[in-house]
């Protein structure tokens, strides 16, 4: 989301500004608190199941296991999501995350799937997880009953960039089907294999 920079000249500005950077800073706050809730939910849905409890003994539970062990409740939320799922940031035939970035990435999981709207949940999964470790953008393609990729998200680049990306045709280079066809992700660590554009 793009922070809107009003026109401060005069007092009606300055006032303006104020209440725009105050409904900005809530609505910032409220972000973050639903993306909270909905990674404490997940895990207490998850111990709520393996633990055969109700919900809110679940939540209990999970507070308790906090209390006791020092690990803040959304770091331990992440780390019993991770514990069942993976860790959401590994790569394939790479180390597991150090439990930082595992929690940061499960973090950062947890509050794209809050979003309505799909640039929202891939700028959320870039700042969260993926700039951290280098990403520049994200792009978020779909494919369609034609064969071709249509973008369905994007972050880190302008709107003018994503226009010239929006289509991508069955022949383009074929790591971007390989990845579609194949349902897995396609590192390219250095690049594209020899004599691929």
């Amino acid at each position: 989301m793009i922070k809107p920079v009003p026109d401060t000249s005069g007092t009606v500005g300055a006032q303006t500004a104020s209440t725009i950077a105050a409904l900005w800073a809530e609505a910032e706050r409220l972000r973050a608190d639903r993306a909270r809730q909905h990674l404490l939910d997940l895990a207490t849905g998850v111990l709520a199941a393996q633990l055969r409890l109700g919900p809110a003994q679940a939540r209990e539970h999970l507070e308790k296991l906090s209390a006791d062990t020092g690990v803040g409740p959304e770091d331990l939320a992440a780390d019993v999501l991770n514990g069942i799922g993976g860790d959401p940031g590994a790569v394939p035939a790479a180390a597991s995350a150090p439990p930082d970035e595992a929690r940061r990435n499960r973090r950062a999981l947890a509050a794209a799937e809050t979003y309505e709207s799909v640039d929202e949940a891939a700028r959320a999964l870039l700042e969260g997880g993926l700039a951290p470790l280098g990403a520049q953008s994200l792009w978020l393609w779909r494919r369609t009953e034609t064969g071709c990729l249509r973008l369905a998200g994007h972050a880190g680049v302008g709107a003018a960039e994503a226009v010239v990306w929006q289509w991508i045709p069955p022949g383009a280079p074929a790591v971007f089907h390989t990845v579609m066809t194949d349902g897995a992700p396609c590192w390219l660590g250095s690049g594209p294999p020899p004599g691929e554009p």
